[in-house]
């Protein structure tokens, strides 16, 4: 066995007649990368807290209110990516669907230019939130072609377990002292967290119906950690993302992954039967404090008038309006209205829409770029799942593809791509698709190299 160029060597495997050189370092790093992601969306009310007071040394030390994980991929973590590109030139698979990434990309520059120009104060804010994250694609795709995804999503579900418990922990306290808790508390779990733990949950679903027992114990775990907050923005990405990941997973049943049929509704029914005897405790704790929560978060005090949408629907009739006046080019990035805090401190209201913020924002030219783009990524991602004969690739894949169409199903009624956490993660996983679904297309396209062979 030879090392590679960057660090401690990996096992040689073969996929066809391809050799496949993997590095314990980048395995580490990135599960490393992943934990502390998790870590800051899970704590990120209190740090968001204590970064605007600038509470901690380390804090202060961080520019433009930048969060901890944004440094860390833009100091290390951007060195030691180059590093690795460098290292790594020869033997690279070409990147499909990046010439619409990068299009993307100088639209969105494009559309801070302008935003500034016409005086829009968030326009940088909006800026950092897409650039400073999406930037890391550029390394990751390389780093991906040296790494197992089902090494790093096993470890990633272990360390998502304790979280998990403490969600269960958070929920217990949350709704038995009445819904009520401090916004600034260490242990105010913030949704942004459980959206990530989504992500272990459905490494623990794939390989459970794939067969494999010992992550029916996790699956439970995370399950319960997911649901028991009742968070309103995870709920209805929860249950999409559990769809979406039997429909594909039925899909490429017969390609290479081992599913038992029988055996994953039995799963589901046992789900079920957790999630409402869970639920009745739940909903049981500070005299049924859990049902006054929802009837206030989701149906707004139960006034049937109101609006159910939280004032989505009129903030998007709105923007596309706004839209209207300048519909090729956009209005520019940072275009917002303002609403006042308690404080009596204006800030800029969210979107809770990406389709409809790039529009305005960006106009029809960044509207279709994204379409392609996604579109793009999408359709490679589907096509090629049916194309992998392994399932310890198959099934990190079919947990990536999910999890990232998930995250961008919840953009269509909510904002988690602004989170720092969620979004550096987010580009992580989509470049760790693009760079296996742009190796299939490669290996498949010659013909010396059948993929139904594994030496």
């Amino acid at each position: 066995m030879q090392n590679d160029d960057y660090g401690q060597a990996g096992p040689v495997e073969y996929y066809g007649n391809n050799a496949l050189q993997y590095s314990g370092l980048a395995e580490w790093y990135i599960t490393a990368c992943m934990g502390y992601l998790l870590v800051e969306a899970y704590f990120y009310n209190f740090m968001d807290h204590t970064l605007k007071a600038r509470a901690y040394w380390f804090l202060s030390l961080t520019p433009w209110n930048t969060w901890p994980s944004a440094m860390w991929f833009f100091s290390f973590g951007l060195l030691f990516g180059i590093f690795i590109c460098l290292s790594k030139k020869d033997g690279l698979v070409p990147i499909r669907g990046k010439a619409l990434f990068i299009l993307l990309w100088l639209v969105i520059l494009f559309g801070a230019v302008h935003g500034k120009i016409a005086g829009y104060k968030p326009w940088l804010g909006t800026f950092r939130q897409t650039i400073l994250p999406s930037a890391i694609v550029f390394w990751v795709v390389v780093l991906a072609q040296s790494i197992r995804y089902e090494v790093i999503l096993s470890r990633f579900i272990v360390i998502s377990l304790p979280l998990a418990v403490l969600n269960v922990f958070y929920a217990v306290n949350f709704f038995a002292g009445g819904a009520i808790i401090s916004k600034d508390s260490l242990f105010g779990a913030s949704w942004y967290g459980t959206f990530i733990l989504i992500l272990a949950y459905l490494a623990a679903f794939a390989r459970t119906i794939a067969g494999q027992k010992n992550a029916r114990i996790a699956l439970i775990i995370l399950f319960c950690g997911i649901m028991a907050p009742l968070h309103k923005p995870v709920m209805a990405t929860f249950a999409f993302a559990n769809f979406l990941l039997l429909f594909l997973a039925f899909r490429v049943r017969k390609s290479g992954g081992d599913i038992r049929i029988g055996k994953t509704f039995i799963v589901i029914i046992i789900l079920l039967i957790v999630g409402m005897i869970g639920g009745s405790i739940i909903f049981g704790l500070g005299n049924n404090a859990a049902s006054q929560y929802l009837v206030d978060r989701i149906l707004k005090g139960g006034g049937g008038g109101k609006d159910l949408s939280g004032g989505r629907l009129g903030m998007w009739v709105h923007c596309l309006k706004m839209w209207t006046k300048n519909p090729i080019l956009g209005r520019g990035l940072g275009i917002r209205l303002y609403g006042v805090g308690e404080d009596g401190i204006p800030f800029a209201l969210p979107i809770h829409n990406l389709l409809i913020q790039i529009l305005m924002e960006t106009g029809l030219i960044g509207f279709l770029t994204l379409i392609l783009a996604v579109g793009g990524w999408l359709r490679r991602s589907f096509k090629t799942l049916t194309w992998e004969t392994r399932s310890d690739r198959l099934w990190p894949r079919l947990v990536i593809i999910t999890w990232v169409a998930t995250m961008l199903f919840s953009t269509l009624f909510g904002e988690p791509l602004t989170v720092m956490p969620i979004a550096f993660i987010f580009w992580m996983m989509l470049a760790f698709e693009c760079a296996s679904h742009s190796q299939m297309i490669q290996w498949y396209q010659m013909p010396e190299n059948p993929l139904d062979e594994v030496s």
